[in-house]
């Protein structure tokens, strides 16, 4: 072999590598994409979750307060 036959492959075997490599790339971008897409959609699904839970949590506190208020009015009256 000689010196040109000996470049000619370093160029060809870094070219092919260099263009497996974008290709790899390119996939794991793609995923990662993916994955940050779920991630918000998660992420947007617990804050439902936890804005019904305060939503919950307060209407179960209202009541909570309305049944103390109505023992009380219960427990001073004359028997």
């Amino acid at each position: 072999m000689n010196d040109d036959t000996i470049n000619d492959l370093k160029q060809f075997i870094s070219n092919t590598v260099s263009q497996q490599l974008t290709q790899h790339l390119d996939v794991l971008t793609t995923k990662i994409d993916g994955f940050d897409q779920k991630f918000d959609n998660l992420e947007k699904k617990i804050d439902d979750v936890d804005a019904k839970t305060d939503a919950i949590l307060d209407a179960v506190g209202e009541r909570f307060d309305n049944h103390e208020q109505r023992i009380t009015k219960l427990e001073q009256a004359p028997a």
